[in-house]
C-alpha cells in the first residue's frame, strides 16, 4: 500500500497491528507500528487517517495504563471526527473515552461519553457497540452510587459478545458486571468473584495480558475484601508478575480498581 502512495489505507492496517500487540501486552512493536500510523497519516494527508491514528493512539495509552495520554489522544480524535462528520469513528471515540474515564474513577463523565456512543450507536444501526455502550453505563452507574443497575443490560451485552465470537468484549463484559456487584452496598463477593474468574479464563486464553493484569488485580481486592487472604495473595502475585513481564509495572496499576466498600 504504502508503495502505490495509499498512505490513509496503509496507516489504517499499522494502527489496527498497534493495536493487536498493544492488547497482548506488547508494547513495543505497537509503538513502533503506532508511530509508522502516524507518520502514513501524516503523508496521506486524509483526516480521516489522521483521527483514526489518534484514537488507536488513545487505545495503546490505554493499554499501557498512561490514561491520561489516552484521554488527551483519543479527545483529539472525537473532535476530529465530530468536525468532518466520520460518525462511525466518533461513535468509537465516544466509548473509548468512558473506558478511560471509567477506569481513573470518574463515573460521572463515564457516562456522558458513553450515552454518546450509545446513541451514535443506535443511529449508525450499531448493535453490539450499543449494547457495550448500556452495559458500560450501567456499571458507570452503579460506580456513581446511582442505585441498581439494570443487570439486564450486561446479560445482552454478554449475548451479542457471545455471538460475533468477541471473547475480548465479553470477557470485558464480565469484569464491568463484577464493579457493579461490587458497588452494591451489601456485595454478593461469590457472584463478583465468579466474574471475574471467568473475565480470568478469557483473557488467558486470548493471551491479553494487560486486560489478564487487571482482572487478577481486581479479584485480588476482591479475595481480600471477602476474607480470603491466601487466594488474594496469589492472584495479586500473579498481576504483578504479568506487569512486570510487560515492563511497565506502574502504568497498568494507575487506573482505579472496581469499588469496594470498606469492610
Amino acid at each position: 500500500l504504502e508503495r502505490r502512495e495509499r498512505f490513509a489505507d496503509a496507516s489504517m492496517f499499522a494502527g489496527q497491528l498497534s493495536t493487536t500487540y498493544a492488547r497482548w501486552g506488547r508494547f513495543g512493536p505497537a509503538e513502533r507500528w503506532q508511530v509508522r500510523a502516524e507518520e502514513l497519516a501524516a503523508r496521506s494527508g486524509d483526516p480521516n487517517a489522521v483521527l483514526d491514528a489518534a484514537l488507536t493512539r488513545g487505545g495503546l495509552e490505554s493499554e499501557r495504563g498512561n490514561l491520561h495520554e489516552a484521554l488527551e489522544a483519543t479527545r483529539r480524535g472525537v473532535e476530529e471526527a465530530e468536525r468532518i462528520g466520520n460518525t462511525l469513528c466518533s461513535l468509537v471515540g465516544h466509548f473509548m473515552l468512558g473506558d478511560q474515564q471509567l477506569r481513573l474513577g470518574r463515573p460521572a463523565d463515564a457516562i456522558d461519553a458513553l450515552e454518546r456512543s450509545g446513541e451514535l450507536a443506535a443511529y449508525c444501526d450499531a448493535g453490539t457497540f450499543a449494547a457495550l455502550s448500556e452495559a458500560w453505563v450501567a456499571a458507570a452507574r452503579a460506580q456513581a452510587g446511582e442505585g441498581e443497575p439494570d443487570w439486564e443490560e450486561f446479560d445482552r451485552a454478554l449475548r451479542l459478545a457471545r455471538d460475533n465470537g468477541d471473547r475480548l468484549g465479553e470477557g470485558e463484559v464480565h469484569r464491568q458486571r463484577a464493579t457493579a456487584l461490587a458497588a452494591r452496598p451489601q456485595p454478593d463477593w461469590d457472584a463478583v468473584l465468579a466474574d471475574l474468574r471467568t473475565a480470568v479464563d478469557i483473557f488467558e486464553r486470548i493471551e491479553a495480558e494487560p486486560y489478564l493484569a487487571r482482572a487478577l488485580r481486581d479479584m485480588g481486592m476482591a479475595l481480600e475484601v471477602a476474607g480470603r487472604p491466601e487466594p488474594a495473595a496469589d492472584a495479586l502475585r500473579r498481576a504483578r508478575a504479568l506487569l512486570q513481564r510487560m515492563a511497565s509495572p506502574p502504568r497498568i496499576a494507575t487506573d482505579r480498581p472496581p469499588s469496594v466498600p470498606a469492610s
